[in-house]
């Protein structure tokens, strides 16, 4: 009896695929064609007879008598070459492998018509999976080793005995005919039908006569022709081998192999064609002929045209080589994957990934915002992903070009209060609404930006509706006070319990215009009311309060329904310039596309992404600075006050710090991610060293000295004798109570103001504070003073602990550098030595410079240290040696 026996060889790691087989063939119903981990020195024993009786074992969809996780697993290992041994013989095999120094093996045999399993584990499932592994070794080996042919089924002529082959042979009589040799059994020929399918081709091999002529018998399936030579059964063999590697699966029922997707289905005609082409005779039936010519392009043709005032449709088509894919080919094309699909009359096409992208994005968009239309300002979106070919109507042409210029005409409507800057603001921001945009207000602080919103819904009213103001509450009485002072046709409603949208309690308004005035904290109550609301104006001033998008407060004022919509910051970007999205989706959403989509473009193209984003905004904000439009308004002179911590300051300093650095990772990023509240509590801590001990619990009864507090006096005992008004700064209200405490018992002349958090009227100290006409000091909150005030009787203004956020700073600073004043404002920030203040100090001045590219001033917050600050050690140790 003859053995066989091989070692089967490394294949390079570039070749190995990790699939599955894909087709189930009554040949062999594992696959015959293998790419994947061999079996590590792996022993394969076998004998023909074995392999022919294995053969016939496998013409059987054996697959169908195990489970899917059982045919799940066995392929995962016979893809990983976990296999160590498989012997054949004819009545069982036995399929083993290694797993941690034990040796596993499954015994498989055959019991009417299907595969039975005996194993040396425990684990069924396990012994199973093993098997099937075996299975498609199995079939592997039948394709490889041998030639896979199932024996002649015809019965042999016997042989003639060894004794008759002894005898000498006898005379040939003369008159016997010589014996004619039987001709040669005709060989088949193989014949491939290929034919469409919804979603991909199918093709069905049948055998032909020779000459073909005759008909055509099924090579599988109920009729299929079984007398085969062994050449017919090769051909079956180099078939299914081929259709395996093209990905084809086979369909019992059917008897024929199917591609299932377009994308398989471009890879045979690009890949495999041609070798098939070569192998076997192949026909195309119906408008699989098309698929002959190959792959071919489609291209997107995209036009947008008017529909009304503010909107406009886009209509795409695809087009292939001069023709126009019907409705069923289209929307074939853009579901499909990779944008590969058939089109009828067309064959096999292909659709660009960046005309996918742009399909793809617009439907998207239609479905999330729930549009049927597009509004026309997408037409300037730079993230819509629109194509660069896109035709717009003549409606749209010329009302793209008049976008960007200010309105004609109407300056006879506007109050002769006005500046000539803030003439402009109004007109541009006219514009915008009778175009459909809605932009950004970002004039620098002190510029007018309420007076030019009132003046706006004054000289341009939008129908008969009411307007909205959405703003800091702190905020809600300047809005007041300014339409009442110069816009009396105005009337204006503050928005609380009892005092709401339902109210039907109205003066008898004629043609005044009613002005709805809502902190964002009540409109955040209100929200259930908005729904049925719609408003003329809706405003939101500093809008900056709505950048977190999942905030509750965020959330109402996106519900907000209005014809035309504007918001007002001076610094519309606090954090990163990202917080632009929020408020551009409350103006014009879809413009900047979705933020997800924008926060990846920002990491994707970092330095280049500001430019990008600088380019979309700037038709809609319009930002002017002090210097730009008052060229009268007097310097702001800026000063970094440095001075020492005292002894006790630093040992305390020092000591809050080696503690912090104990209990926290050094690692920054890790400290961060791992404590941040323990961090920002070890920041707190020491900032409040830098300003006084005194202001730690542990220390809050017991006297201390303060370097700061001591320069600061030294300033205020030149400035207090001359008269000045100075505007004091902190965020630690405790420590603004000291400097009171401090100041009534050194200055006896001096008057002192205070405005935080706690204040109910904000307008008694800040007016108390311009008219005082002696030396007069206000002491501020950072937060409470920042917004909503005019203080520009200060001539000197402090700022006594350094905030991550420079915006907020700003802010603070112009309360006092304001139109209307006539001396330079001269701005001191006490900056404690070698501290974690100094660091963060030029860590503002570092990142200031982003901002200016974009808008006009970047500020920056504590969780951004970690990308300036390796180590924590780094960020809080004191070192009096920095400069």
């Amino acid at each position: 009896m003859g053995q066989g026996f091989r070692n089967k060889q490394k294949i390079p790691a570039c070749e190995q695929v990790q699939e599955p087989p894909k087709y189930l063939l009554p040949i062999f119903s594992g696959s015959l064609h293998v790419d994947k981990n061999p079996m590590p020195n792996a022993s394969v024993s076998y004998t023909p007879e074995a392999l022919d009786l294995w053969f016939d074992n496998l013409c059987f969809d054996w697959e169908q008598a195990f489970s899917n996780e059982e045919l799940l697993r066995g392929r995962k290992i016979y893809h990983s070459g976990e296999i160590t041994g498989l012997d054949l013989a004819t009545g069982e095999a036995i399929v083993s492998r290694r797993i941690e120094r034990r040796d596993q093996y499954s015994v498989i045999e055959w019991a009417n018509g299907a595969p039975v399993v005996r194993s040396s584990t425990s684990d069924t499932f396990l012994g199973r999976s093993l098997a099937v592994a075996g299975l498609y070794e199995i079939g592997e080996l039948v394709c490889e080793e041998t030639s896979p042919l199932p024996p002649d089924r015809k019965p042999r002529k016997p042989e003639p005995e060894e004794k008759a082959l002894e005898e000498p042979p006898e005379k040939e009589e003369k008159d016997t005919q010589p014996e004619k040799e039987p001709p040669p059994e005709p060989k088949l020929k193989l014949r491939v039908h290929f034919r469409m399918l919804d979603r991909g081709l199918a093709c069905k091999p049948t055998w032909m006569a020779p000459n073909g002529k005759g008909k055509e018998v099924a090579a599988f399936g109920k009729e299929a022709h079984t007398q085969l030579m062994g050449t017919d059964r090769e051909s079956l063999v180099r078939l299914a081998d081929l259709a395996g590697k093209a990905n084809f699966r086979f369909r019992t029922s059917a008897g024929e192999f199917a591609l299932e997707t377009w994308v398989d289905t471009a890879d045979f005609i690009e890949r495999h064609l041609a070798l098939w082409e070569k192998r076997f005779d192949l026909v195309w039936d119906g408008e699989a002929k098309l698929l002959r010519k190959g792959m071919r392009d489609v291209h997107l043709d995209t036009e947008a045209k008017a529909v009304s005032k503010q909107e406009m449709k886009l209509r795409w088509r695809l087009r292939c080589d001069g023709k126009w894919l019907d409705r069923e080919g289209v929307h074939r094309l853009v579901k499909s994957s990779r944008g590969i699909a058939f089109a009828s009359g067309n064959g096999l096409v292909r659709l660009s990934a960046e005309d996918a992208e742009s399909i793809e994005n617009w439907r998207d968009s239609q479905e999330k915002e729930g549009l049927v239309r597009w509004p026309r300002y997408m037409l300037f979106s730079l993230f819509a992903k629109l194509p660069q070919n896109l035709r717009v109507d003549k409606e749209l042409d010329r009302w793209k070009s008049t976008v960007d210029k200010f309105m004609a005409g109407k300056k006879s409507k506007l109050p002769a209060l006005l500046r000539p800057y803030q003439e402009s603001g109004v007109q541009w921001l006219a514009n915008l609404a009778t175009h459909g945009c809605h932009g950004i207000l970002a004039d620098e602080m002190g510029l007018g930006k309420t007076i030019q919103t009132l003046a706006l819904m004054s000289a341009f009213p939008c129908k008969k509706l009411p307007h909205l103001v959405v703003c800091p509450a702190s905020v809600a009485p300047v809005w007041v006070r300014e339409a009442q002072t110069h816009y009396p046709e105005i009337e204006t409603r503050i928005l609380r319990k009892g005092n709401d949208f339902r109210s039907k309690k109205r003066k008898k308004r004629g043609k005044r215009v009613l002005l709805w005035i809502a902190s964002y904290t009540q409109l955040r109550r209100h929200k259930s009311l908005l729904e049925k609301k719609k408003f003329g104006y809706a405003i939101l001033d500093e809008a900056q309060h709505v950048k977190n998008p999942r905030a509750k407060t965020t959330a109402a004022c996106l519900t907000i329904q209005a014809e035309r919509r504007l918001a007002l910051t001076g610094t519309p970007i606090e954090n990163s310039a990202i917080d632009l999205w929020t408020i551009y989706r409350f103006l014009m959403p879809g413009l900047l596309a979705r933020r997800r989509e924008m926060e990846s473009l920002a990491k994707e193209l970092e330095t280049g992404f500001i430019q990008r984003l600088r380019r979309q905004i700037a038709p809609f904000a319009l930002r002017r600075t002090k210097a730009e439009v008052t060229p009268e308004l007097p310097p702001k002179i800026e000063t970094d006050l440095v001075c020492p911590l005292n002894d006790e300051q630093r040992r305390e300093y020092r000591r809050i710090a080696e503690e912090g650095l104990l209990e926290n990772p050094d690692d920054l990023s890790s400290a961060m991610r791992e404590r941040a509240t323990h961090v920002f509590a070890l920041l707190m801590r020491l900032r409040q060293v830098c300003c006084d001990v005194s202001l730690l619990p542990w220390r809050r009864d017991k006297a201390s000295s303060s370097s700061k507090t001591d320069a600061l006096l030294g300033k205020m005992e030149e400035l207090v004798p001359s008269g000045r008004k100075i505007l004091i700064f902190s965020q630690f209200t405790s420590y603004l109570e000291l400097l009171e405490k401090t100041f009534r018992e050194r200055f006896d002349s001096l008057a002192i103001f205070k405005l935080t958090g706690k204040t109910k009227d904000r307008q008694v100290p800040v007016q108390g504070f311009q008219e005082e006409k002696g030396a007069a000091v206000m002491l501020a909150a950072l937060k409470a003073g920042g917004v909503g005030v005019n203080m520009q009787a200060a001539d000197y203004v402090f700022l006594m602990d350094p905030w991550w956020n420079p915006a907020a700073e700003l802010q603070a600073i112009d309360r006092a550098h304001r139109i209307g004043r006539r001396n330079a404002v001269f701005v001191y920030r006490v900056v404690t030595l070698g501290t974690v203040e100094q660091r963060v100090r030029a860590l503002q001045r570092e990142k200031r410079e982003t901002f200016e590219e974009l808008i006009g001033k970047l500020d920056d917050r504590s969780s951004d240290l970690a990308s300036h600050f390796e180590s924590l050690r780094e960020l809080v140790a004191l070192r009096e040696e920095e400069e």
